[in-house]
């Protein structure tokens, strides 16, 4: 799940993560988070080292497009 784009706040994203949670337990859903912080994550890495990484580890192809991805 991409949060809102262009909105930097963390009171946004919080509500609309705690919005999807109650969805998933009113439905019996199963609901994953995954938190990835990488825009400043240590000053300034390279996106050949985080590709390169992200298949090292196994990280799923899907999350692998999704990080990709332009914002």
């Amino acid at each position: 799940m991409a949060f809102i784009c262009n909105v930097n706040g963390t009171i946004e994203h919080n509500q609309l993560n705690q919005q999807v949670l109650k969805h998933a337990r009113r439905n019996k859903k199963i609901y994953h988070v995954t938190f990835f912080d990488l825009k400043d994550a240590f000053g300034s890495i390279s996106h050949d080292l985080t590709h390169y990484c992200l298949k090292r580890y196994n990280i799923p192809t899907e999350i692998q497009i999704y990080i990709r991805k332009p914002l």
